[in-house]
């Protein structure tokens, strides 16, 4: 639905990685889903991998929304919020393919769930979001999110930041959607700071 993650306020989106090799996946291939994952040889990662499949949702990528209401939080106060977190384009909660949640249900999609049946549209859940921020609020969208929709992968030590930039380097990566990788992978833990100094000055 072109234009709702602009009129509905969101400033970017985000998944918690917790694993050096899930986080190299994802400069160089995006962001998979559970199944794609699987498929192409990726250890499973996540910190509720098992709900999240039984739930109906393992073809699908979830994400944090970051409205204005969020933006005093630290990413790691966020349910699953990683040592490493991928920051993506608010343009995700455009797709038509994407729900939402306030707090985290695992993805739910099965037809019979109840969160499932008695789920809000997405407008609806970014609106009381803003107004209560949920620190598990959820973002469903199905088959992943493409490499271009990612827009730096922040860490939380500079440590961890050396740690991938190696392992990067190691496989040939020296670029992400044109930004060098140095640039590309930076540290933070603060979420305003994400916001203001890395996705506010591109201009969404």
């Amino acid at each position: 639905l072109p234009g709702r993650a602009k009129k509905a306020g969101v400033l970017f989106c985000f998944n918690g990685i917790s694993s050096l090799e899930a986080a190299l996946s994802i400069l160089r291939t995006g962001l998979m889903s559970i199944h794609e994952r699987n498929t192409t040889g990726i250890p499973p990662f996540g910190a509720s991998y098992g709900p999240d499949v039984r739930s109906g949702s393992g073809d699908n990528t979830l994400l944090r929304v970051i409205v204005p209401s969020g933006l005093n939080k630290d990413f790691g106060s966020h349910y699953a919020g990683g040592s490493y977190q991928a920051l993506v384009h608010p343009k995700v909660v455009d797709r038509l393919d994407a729900y939402m949640y306030p707090s985290d249900e695992w993805g739910h999609c099965r037809p019979t769930s109840g969160c499932w049946i008695n789920r809000k549209p997405v407008e609806a859940v970014i609106a009381a979001t803003k107004q209560k921020y949920g620190v598990g609020n959820e973002l469903v969208c199905r088959r992943g999110i493409a490499r271009e929709y990612i827009l730096r992968m922040t860490c939380d030590t500079e440590t961890a930041r050396q740690a991938l930039l190696n392992a990067a380097t190691a496989v040939g990566v020296e670029e992400v959607n044109g930004v060098p990788l140095t640039d590309f992978v930076v540290v933070t833990s603060s979420v305003r700071v994400a916001y203001e100094r890395y996705i506010k000055p591109m201009g969404f």
